[in-house]
């Protein structure tokens, strides 16, 4: 739907009433740079799956440490998109043992408000 549906406020919703199963959120804003680099977001979401699971925290700080990465490094140039997803959030969550019963949820807001060419 277009601007002024009231999809930001739906997806707010959810992420207030759902902790349970909204592990990690990020809303997009067109009018802030910040928070509209795919690179932020990525990384934005690795921190919140990293505080909410300890599993996942290991293992994205023994990658972190492994490459000698931080932050900085991270958002520069030399490290692709791809990449940073790749390492920090799909190897990280495929090594985790978690239920088959358990419900996972990562609400991500405005991502076609982003800048063109920020996000994937």
């Amino acid at each position: 739907a277009g601007a002024g549906f009231g999809k930001t406020t739906i997806a707010s919703r959810i992420v207030t009433e759902r902790d349970d199963v909204v592990v990690a959120h990020y809303f997009c804003r067109h009018d802030d740079r910040r928070f509209s680099c795919a690179k932020s977001m990525v990384l934005s979401i690795v921190y919140q799956l990293a505080q909410r699971f300890p599993q996942f925290r290991r293992r994205v700080s023994n990658i972190l440490a492994k490459h000698g990465l931080n932050r900085g490094k991270l958002m520069g140039d030399k490290v692709n998109l791809s990449t940073i997803f790749t390492e920090l959030v799909e190897i990280p969550l495929h090594s985790m043992k978690v239920s088959s019963y358990t419900r996972h949820v990562v609400v991500i807001d405005g991502l076609d408000e982003s800048q063109s060419g920020n996000i994937l």
